[in-house]
């Protein structure tokens, strides 16, 4: 997995690493870590380069590397974006080590949720992978607002938001409560929710803290959104980066477990709507045979309770039924 200084400056935190981070927060264009004696005139993309104060020249080329530099640098680098470096008195072999084993923490991580997905474990599996990368809870909220996973930092001493919010979204497969979910929908900031492909705070009233939320899209729909808060400790910009990154992943794979849109617009079609139409969709999931009667009957009987209201009873195997 590829990082950003963003990610690394928190990771590196025993460094009290000082200086210019680069603008972008999501753009994650790391790939690995090299130690140089010297700034060469061309460096492979991707490199960070990890260096002593001494061996940087005076002045700054026109063409560089984002570098982490042991001790201060001359002074035409200070200020510079994308050049960090520490006050610490210490091997350079010390700081290469720390800023490999965060490389390979994140590569762990890609590779745990890529694991769960090809084999096809509950998603709470992602939650409990995720959840050390992030101080505070964090979540995917399904389109029916409902946690497709949620998973808590231990706290030593929680506050009383904290704790509310732990009890109320307990699990996975909880769904928002009407009171959050109205707040949420009639709040002018939700519309810039949607509409964004980054990262958006949006301040819960309800509890007193704001929550970043990602959006998860499959083509041009939202399917989902990751979701965390500052009711543990502030957020940061690492956290801006790896939602942003949790997302992309995650619409990678829900991709490939959605019902394509044309069978569904041919559907809707067939009555005269349109897929950007406002519509509500029932899913009754019966467990066994038994269920499978009690469910056709909820379906037929909400029809006739709402005859404007569309029902595409799927037809039930006869063995299903008997």
């Amino acid at each position: 997995m590829n990082l950003n200084l963003h990610i690394l400056i928190e990771d590196l935190e025993e460094w009290q690493l000082r200086g210019e981070l680069p603008s972008d927060r999501l753009g994650l264009s790391l790939s690995y870590p090299f130690v140089l004696a010297e700034l060469p005139s061309r460096v492979e993309t991707g490199v960070l380069a990890v260096m002593c104060a001494e061996d940087l020249p005076v002045e700054v080329p026109g063409r560089r590397c984002q570098i982490v530099c042991l001790g201060e640098p001359p002074k035409a680098w200070l200020g510079v974006p994308g050049v960090l470096w520490t006050p610490r008195d210490a091997p350079i072999t010390d700081l290469m080590n720390d800023i490999t084993r965060a490389f390979w923490r994140y590569s762990c991580w890609e590779r745990d949720v890529m694991r769960i997905a090809s084999e096809k474990l509950p998603l709470s599996e992602i939650g409990t992978v995720t959840q050390p990368l992030f101080k505070n809870s964090i979540g995917a909220l399904g389109a029916s607002f409902r946690y497709l996973f949620i998973s808590y930092p231990e706290v030593d001493a929680p506050s009383e938001a904290y704790t509310r919010y732990r009890d109320v979204y307990s699990a996975e497969g909880s769904f928002m409560n009407d009171r959050d979910m109205v707040a949420m929908v009639n709040d002018a900031q939700y519309e810039d929710v949607l509409a964004s492909d980054k990262p958006v705070r949006f301040e819960s009233e309800g509890y007193g803290c704001t929550a970043l939320v990602q959006n998860v899209r499959v083509g041009e729909t939202v399917v989902a959104q990751v979701v965390t808060n500052d009711l543990v400790a502030p957020l940061t910009a690492r956290d801006e980066a790896l939602l942003h990154h949790l997302g992309g992943m995650l619409s990678r794979l829900l991709a490939h477990n959605l019902v394509p849109e044309k069978p569904i617009c041919r559907l809707l079609s067939t009555y005269g709507w349109r897929m950007d139409d406002p519509y509500c969709a029932l899913v009754v999931e019966p467990g066994d045979a038994a269920g499978a009667h009690e469910a056709f009957d909820t379906l037929v009987m909400t029809r006739n309770a709402y005859p404007p209201l569309l029902l595409r009873l799927t037809r039930l195997r006869a063995k299903r039924l008997n």
